[in-house]
């Protein structure tokens, strides 16, 4: 992170993108999507290279900078018209701010793109307010102007530019990170007003005022950084020291106005809250966060306003003697508010600046038909098609049914054609017979059945496989839910998910309905083929089968009285056939025109007419041709709309004549007598009713086809989305599981209790969030044991926001601060335990915890363990009851409290069975792991890095692994109130990230040796081995044990914090050998992700590994032992609760109330339980006074009370 020492002001840096030919994309875009060639934009292209190139070098303060990326920012908004926000080029740009600044981040998103051209400007506008000259108005008035443009940009960045970036936000851009940066702005703007009206010597009031404001929104920024994940450390201190500074001075100032209205008492009040404003300011000075011009200035006001108090306090008790009111009862400051957030026009309506005579040139592609246009000629001609489609011609082919559907209830044309032709076969019908043959009528029907089949079949199984992928992901989400419970696993269940959760299972539901209802129709249309096949088999047949089935009249003459009802009636009869005939030519002349009707031509002059209006200031959208559409289609369709109309209307009146007529024809068929005929009639009709069954069956066949090709693309689309949908979303559970599962703890805040606290001491909280140190821009990689940063972070406190903006109190409180990476693990080296060797305590020159198992013999124990006979873990393990102490640990005490006469709330969760339980079945690695819950039943939970190994990783490289979690009292208080108390494990399996070493096993050896003896001589080893010296002395400790400390090879620059802890737990074992009547001190340390490199390097120094997945090292723990801990991913209060009560215990405060990010209620992993509590009765309390400590900095020194082992210290000790 960048900030300006000189002046106490902080400088937002720049995001740095890599070089990328932007033009390459667009190329190879134009090329496979539009129908011009890439040639004719060959300029343009060299352009947009151009613009890229000079934006993406900006990285000094320097003015010429704004233009550049004010008009490749203008011109990226104006191509986004042209081409989809998916392009093709993968931009990768490097974080500013966070823990990844190491870390790019790619996205095929010109939406992206933009967003870092704009965040660079704000940041260019930060850093030239930073390079203004401040000692002049002038150079005041230019440096506020920036910073108010810098917070507008990133204002326009928040609002309008991040919401459509169509994915998630790097960290540094999300909504807490952008606000939290633009009130700094802000507040640096308004501090240049404020300056400049100290200079200008304004009146008391109106500076006061003014510092008001100044504090006010410093306050805001430092609120939004503490819900920020990329904000640093120093950067919250920095904001909580400037807003205690001017709230001091806003003070002052009104002290100053008092005196000059004669108000001493007040005068007196208004004092002191400054002096105790800028002393809460001085403590963010610890740890080194502030620079020296912050911490001059503070010091100065302090000394200012205390010699002003000195002197007001005198003369109001010897002169004035006025009461002075408590802080309660001062009036609340006003506010001047002068700083306001300008977005430049440039960034607010970037297109007004383009064009021939606009400042930042023409526009780029303007011969490029848009993207907007192509989206558009699809949907006209979707919108066209349908109309044509559904509304003319499936209108036509109702009306064509419908006149099939009277023919038939009419016997006609059978019962005209029995009189007109009584021997031999009609003359349609033999062309029917031979349109069926021709057409192999039935075999055709049979393979389009067979095809509808297949492609129902490839429908359902890529809807199957889209719905499978949701259905899996509910069902994994489900189980996660379950396993974290609703109040932790706060995300939205998928079919609740709003973005495209719901959706995806609406289509769903709708496909089911779509198969459904296309299955009934398809049993319809196979049922009327089923009926109709004998019939038709017979018309595909030869003539000689025909007559066979058409039996000749017994009359070869039509009656004379017949006569004129057979004309009139076959007249009208023709007349339908040519409606129908006409029908059929306009429908085939219907789809010929659609075919031929291509709007491409017209839409583009209509996109130029757009361009050109100024009605359109923004880029072309498709809903800008919804007028052009409507017209379009209104003209060329609206007249065979209309003609649907009329025919509708034509053929009922024809209908009706026909029906008149063959009711005609009925009456004198019957007076002439008409037996003979019957049969034939029949025959006939049947024979017409299947050729026009087939006509319907082939139109039935074909609209068949087209439904389930078309449905084939949706359901296509649908499984594409399913399966994005599905892998956003276990991602999504992978970073959320990962969070609760192994979250760092120095994501959490961590204050001091009562225990023996010092006096003037302060809430003192974990400052080694998901900050970092401005000078040390290299995240480290932390340790799910170790929650502590790179550089030992101070005492740190929440920015207030007093209600109603009071200046008055300024008292700190701990917050959460966001999660951050975990650390890597490393492999076992050799020389290194596990729980197949001895662990033996001997001599420091030969302390490596690897030995020859001691022999066996049957000699009775005499109830004392010898420290060289080893403890072995392995195959010849006995284990006893769960209320029982393993037999191979001597003198260890036993569960601290047996579970048969236990109250149940300090009943204990661990024990050493199960802890070596859980190490060994993750250790089996087999495809299930064994997990135990409180009744001691066994589950089995899926074993998913099965097979992986323990082996050290390549330098650089990454990989998930198995490691043991610790469930506690909290965990089983929320399954008790879900009813699933069953569920509660303990001890179970997790995961999570490891990394491959990533600093040299030379350069860590050098750096742990300079640490280590310079801690040596430090003020915090002296007052270690004070305490321990004056409190343990005589003690019987031969062990001392870390937990989680961390692993000392990582990237960051500067002296980590984790190399201080392990040089302290150095001191700490040989404080301890000093006091200690046992033979050998044995020092151990547990941590899963030790890389090879730390482990040889603290090997070096006499340092015993404890190998495993992270409970071996508990099951060590016994009176006799010294534990050390450091804001630790586990409970380890209710772990050593349960197991022992070491003699000493080192280990951070925590905090009684949960804290809460990112929407999960409570990311405690340490707290105070029942068990807890009662066990620290057991002891006494007492923190480290003296300068900064680089080490167990938040630590609580907890000393078990005398006991026979142990001689009390006196008081003075």
């Amino acid at each position: 992170m960048q900030s300006s020492n000189g002046n106490g002001i902080l400088a937002v840096p720049f995001r740095k993108g890599t070089q990328l030919s932007l033009s390459s994309a667009i190329k190879q875009y134009i090329s496979t999507k539009y129908d011009q060639h890439p040639d004719m934009f060959r300029q343009d292209l060299d352009v947009i290279d151009a613009l890229r190139r000079d934006a993406v070098n900006v990285r000094e303060p320097h003015p010429s900078g704004v233009k550049k990326l004010q008009a490749y920012g203008a011109q990226l908004v104006w191509i986004a018209g042209k081409f989809p926000i998916d392009i093709g080029a993968d931009f990768t740009w490097y974080p500013a701010l966070g823990y990844n600044v190491d870390r790019p981040v790619v996205h095929n998103n010109l939406q992206f793109e933009r967003a870092n051209i704009i965040y660079n400007l704000a940041a260019l506008y930060s850093q030239l307010a930073i390079g203004s000259n401040r000692a002049d108005t002038d150079g005041l008035k230019t440096a506020a102007s920036y910073f108010n443009q810098a917070a507008g940009v990133l204002t326009h960045l928040k609002n309008e530019i991040i919401p459509e970036l169509r994915t998630t936000p790097p960290d540094d851009m999300d909504e807490q990170s952008l606000e939290s940066l633009i009130q700094l702005q802000l507040a640096q703007s308004q501090e240049c007003f404020w300056q400049k009206a100290v200079m200008d010597r304004y009146k008391d009031a109106s500076i006061a005022k003014l510092a008001a404001k100044v504090s006010d929104l410093y306050n805001l920024a430092g609120e939004a950084a503490m819900r920020s994940e990329a904000i640093s450390s120093s950067w919250i201190h920095h904001m909580s020291a400037k807003h205690h500074h001017f709230a001091a001075a806003a003070q002052y100032r009104a002290a100053c106005e008092c005196l000059e209205k004669r108000k001493y008492g007040e005068e007196v009040a208004r004092l002191k809250d400054a002096v105790a404003c800028v002393g809460e300011g001085l403590k963010e000075s610890r740890g080194g966060y502030l620079s020296k011009i912050v911490i001059e200035d503070l010091n100065n006001l302090k000394r200012r306003v205390e010699d002003h108090l000195q002197t007001a306090e005198r003369d109001n008790d010897k002169i004035y003697l006025n009461p002075v009111p408590p802080k309660s009862e001062l009036k609340i400051l006003d506010r001047a508010t002068m700083a306001v957030a300008r977005i430049p026009p440039q960034v607010a309506t970037p297109l007004e600046y383009i064009g021939d005579k606009g400042e930042f040139g023409p526009a780029l592609f303007t011969k490029l038909v848009p993207y907007s246009v192509h989206l558009a000629v699809s949907i006209y001609e979707e919108r066209r098609d349908r109309m044509v489609n559904q509304n003319i011609i499936a209108e036509l082919e109702t009306l064509n049914e419908r006149i099939h559907e009277i023919l038939s209830e009419l016997n006609l044309p059978g019962s005209i054609q029995a009189f007109e032709k009584p021997l031999g076969l009609p003359g349609t019908l033999v062309q029917h017979a031979e349109e069926i043959r021709q057409a192999d009528a039935i075999n055709r029907l049979q393979r389009s059945f067979a095809d509808i089949d297949k492609l129902r079949a490839a429908d359902i199984a890529v809807f199957e496989e889209g719905s499978g992928l949701l259905q899996a992901e509910e069902e994994e989400d489900k189980r996660l839910r379950m396993k974290f419970g609703t109040d932790r696993w706060t995300r939205p269940e998928s079919r609740n998910e709003p973005n495209q959760g719901a959706k995806l299972w609406n289509q769903v539901a709708e496909a089911e309905g779509w198969f459904a209802n296309s299955a009934s129709s398809d049993g319809v249309v196979r049922e009327k083929f089923y009926n109709t096949e004998p019939t038709l088999a017979i018309l595909a047949g030869p003539d000689r089968g025909i007559m066979d089935f058409v039996p000749s009249s017994r009359r070869t003459e039509i009656p004379e009285l017949l006569k004129p009802a057979i004309g009139r009636l076959r007249g009208i009869y023709n007349d339908v056939t040519r409606l129908e005939s006409r029908r059929h030519r306009k429908a085939d002349a219907l789809r010929e025109k659609a075919r031929g009707d291509d709007i491409k031509s017209d839409i583009l002059t209509e996109a130029a007419r757009l361009e050109r209006s100024q009605a359109v200031a923004t880029a072309i959208v498709p809903a800008h041709f919804e007028d052009f559409f409507e017209k379009r289609l209104d003209s060329l369709y609206e007249p065979e709309l209309e003609m649907v109309r009329k025919e509708g209307a034509e053929q009922e009146k024809i209908l009706s004549d026909l029906i008149r007529a063959n009711r005609d024809f009925e009456s004198q068929k019957k007076s002439v007598g008409d037996k003979g005929n019957r049969e034939r009639e029949q025959a006939l009709q049947k024979l017409e009713n299947a050729y026009y069954k087939y006509k319907e069956l082939t139109s039935n066949v074909e609209v068949g086809r087209k439904f389930y090709n078309d449905l084939s693309r949706i359901v296509g689309s649908f499984r594409d989305n399913a399966r994005t949908f599905a892998t956003e979303r276990r991602r999504e559970a992978r970073m959320l599981e990962e969070e609760l599962n192994m979250p760092p703890l120095g994501s959490l805040s961590l204050s001091q209790r009562d225990h023996a606290q010092p006096p003037g001491s302060t809430a003192a909280w974990n400052g080694a969030s998901s900050y970092q140190h401005p000078a040390q821009p290299q995240p480290q990689a932390e340790s799910p044991y170790h929650g502590g940063q790179s550089t030992a972070p101070p005492p740190r406190q929440q920015v207030h926001s007093p209600a109603e903006a009071h200046i008055q109190s300024w008292a700190p409180v701990s917050e959460t601060v966001a999660p951050q990476p975990q650390q890597p693990r490393a492999n076992p080296v050799q020389h290194i335990w596990n729980h197949e060797m001895p662990l033996k305590f001997s001599n420091p020159s030969n302390s490596s915890v690897v030995s020859q198992a001691p022999p066996h013999n049957n000699k009775a124990s005499s109830g004392t363990w010898d420290p060289n006979s080893g403890i072995r873990f392995g195959s010849d393990l006995q284990r006893l009851s769960s209320t029982k102490q393993y037999s191979f640990f001597p003198k260890i005490r036993d569960n601290v409290m047996s579970s048969s006469t236990t109250p149940p709330a300090l009943k204990p969760f661990y024990t050493r069975e199960l802890l070596y339980d859980i190490e060994a079945s993750i250790a089996n690695d087999g495809e299930y792991i064994e997990l135990k819950n409180r009744d001691g039943r066994i589950f089995q939970s899926k074993n998913p890095h099965r097979g992986l190994g323990t082996g050290d990783l390549a330098p650089g490289t990454t990989q998930r692994r198995n490691i043991v979690l610790f469930q506690d009292e909290r965990s089983l208080k929320r399954l008790e109130a879900q009813g699933k108390s069953d569920y509660f494990f303990p001890v179970c399996n997790g995961s999570m990230v490891f990394h491959g070493a990533t600093r040299s096993e030379e350069e860590t050896r050098s750096i742990f040796a300079e640490i280590t003896e310079a801690f040596n001589t430090s003020d915090e080893a002296a007052a270690i081995i004070n305490l321990i010296h004056t409190h343990l002395r005589g003690c019987t400790v031969n062990k001392v044990i870390a937990f989680g400390l961390g692993r000392i090879g990582h990237t960051q620059r500067g002296p980590p914090k984790t190399f201080y802890e392990h040089a302290a737990a150095l001191v700490v074992r040989r404080a301890v050998q000093d006091v200690s009547s046992a033979p050998e001190v044995s020092l151990l340390v547990q941590d899963p992700l030790y890389t090879s490199v730390c482990k040889k390097v603290l090997q070096e120094h006499d340092f015993d590994i404890i190998e495993g997945f992270g409970a071996k090292g508990f099951s060590l723990v016994d009176d006799n032992t010294v534990v050390l801990a450091h804001h630790p991913a586990f409970p380890l209060r209710e772990l050593i609760a349960d197991i022992a009560r070491p003699a000493l215990i080192s280990m951070a405060e925590v905090e009684d109330q949960p804290m809460q990010s990112q929407g999960i209620p409570d990311i405690r992993w340490d707290i105070n339980s029942v068990r807890s509590r009662k066990m620290l009765e057991e002891y006494r309390a007492f923190s480290l006074l003296g300068p900064m400590q680089m080490a167990f900095w938040a630590n609580t020194w907890f000393v078990r009370k005398a006991d026979k082992n142990q001689n009390e210290p006196t008081e003075s000790a």
